[in-house]
């Protein structure tokens, strides 16, 4: 008796997802919009990653990684009863559009050299810290007393002799 892995035996393959689709699925049964139907159907050409549950009794919208070979047909061929009775029928794919998946970088190419997040850069000071300049003047239109200082107590002025 051998032990094996469940994904390791001798008939199991790999293959590389490195194309990503938008498929239509036109006329789907409202009775088998689920992740598991959907997931049936386009089976025979990619693996279903995602679909969008809308409302719309015409049409279902889904996202399909394919491998490099794989093809998108024309019609896909939807089974679907319960024992002692099945029904079938074809449903027009329409592709709404094609890309190439992107590798994901391993993560030594990254760089990881300094800080993660510096600091901004300070700046330049010629003369040092300039403090903020004093004013004897009261601004224009200001109802202020000049001669009264704001925290000064009572009977205290700013009046210079």
């Amino acid at each position: 008796m051998t032990v094996l892995k469940h994904d390791e035996a001798e008939n199991a393959r790999s293959f590389d997802l490195d194309r990503e689709a938008w498929v239509m699925l036109i006329g789907f049964s409202e009775d088998l919009k689920n992740t598991v139907d959907v997931a049936k159907a386009v089976s025979g050409f990619g693996i279903l990653v995602d679909w969008h549950e809308i409302d719309n009794l015409a049409r279902v919208v889904a996202k399909v990684y394919l491998n490099n070979e794989a093809k998108i047909p024309d019609s896909v061929k939807v089974n679907a009863g319960l024992p002692q009775k099945g029904r079938s029928w074809t449903l027009p794919v329409f592709v709404l559009k094609k890309k190439g998946i992107s590798e994901v970088l391993e993560e030594e190419a990254y760089v990881t050299e300094g800080p993660f997040h510096p600091m901004p850069v300070q700046p330049l000071r010629w003369n040092g810290p300039t403090p903020p300049a004093a004013s004897v003047a009261t601004p224009v239109g200001s109802t202020a007393d000049p001669g009264h200082a704001p925290n000064a107590a009572p009977g205290e002025s700013m009046a210079v002799d």
